[in-house]
């Protein structure tokens, strides 16, 4: 297994494509939900080749598909939203198996907390 790469070390493309998980980051943080989930949306392909590349990051896969469906709920597609968060959760239960350490069960535990909030939004 080769060891996990900084954003400094990645190649140019890569270097960019990190660059775009941060842009969707910044538009969380400026309260543009509709502009962050289309950016969470190109940057899951982004992702899922990464985690071709390096299995460890597989969470991550995750983690992108997680903020899609939250700002789904936000930006007016909330029909969208709970589908895309069950998805994420299962996805994380997959990944993490049947003994998640630590870590693992505040992130599970942090997916169904924000599927109840889609939940309570979209009824």
């Amino acid at each position: 297994m080769r060891p996990v790469q900084k954003p400094a070390q990645l190649p140019p493309r890569c270097r960019r494509e990190h660059c775009r998980l941060k842009i969707a980051t910044v538009q969380e943080r400026l309260g543009d939900p509709t502009a962050a989930a289309e950016t969470w949306r190109s940057c899951l392909a982004i992702v899922q080749r990464w985690a071709d590349l390096d299995p460890s990051k597989r969470s991550l896969v995750t983690s992108v598909r997680e903020r899609i469906a939250y700002f789904l709920a936000f930006s007016g597609e909330p029909a969208g939203a709970e589908p895309a968060m069950r998805e994420a959760l299962d996805a994380y239960l997959e990944a993490f198996g049947p003994n998640p350490n630590a870590n693992a069960r505040r992130s599970i535990a942090k997916s169904y907390k924000l599927l109840a909030e889609i939940q309570k939004r979209t009824a």
